[in-house]
């Protein structure tokens, strides 16, 4: 079992989550060539982000976040070719990243 070494802060971050969890695309300011016009905007990175909850190694959540990060710098690549320079995302990119992480929720 994990240990928590701040419970009222785990706390707060998941009613955080969970105030922000229905925020649209639009409300995080993700500029329009940016935003998914899936049904679940980004769905596969979500997806791939919450399998952190399945591993107990630093390196194996490591792993998941990078998958998860990969999978959307696929998506984005796939929709805009040549925009996106390998190793240095731009700002509307980490915006789209942390819209992704609070869309996943990770809860622990």
């Amino acid at each position: 079992k994990v240990s928590h070494a701040f419970p009222q802060k785990d706390a707060k971050l998941r009613d955080q989550f969970a105030y922000f969890g229905n925020i649209s695309q639009d409300q995080f300011g993700i500029p329009e060539k940016y935003q998914s016009q899936e049904l679940i905007p980004y769905a596969l990175p979500i997806a791939t982000l919450k399998t952190i909850c399945l591993f107990y190694t630093p390196r194996k959540k490591l792993y998941a976040i990078l998958s998860a990060f990969r999978e959307l710098y696929s998506i984005l690549e796939e929709r805009m070719p040549g925009e996106l320079i390998a190793g240095k995302p731009n700002e509307d990119v980490l915006r789209v990243w942390r819209f992704i992480v609070l869309k996943a929720g990770p809860k622990d």
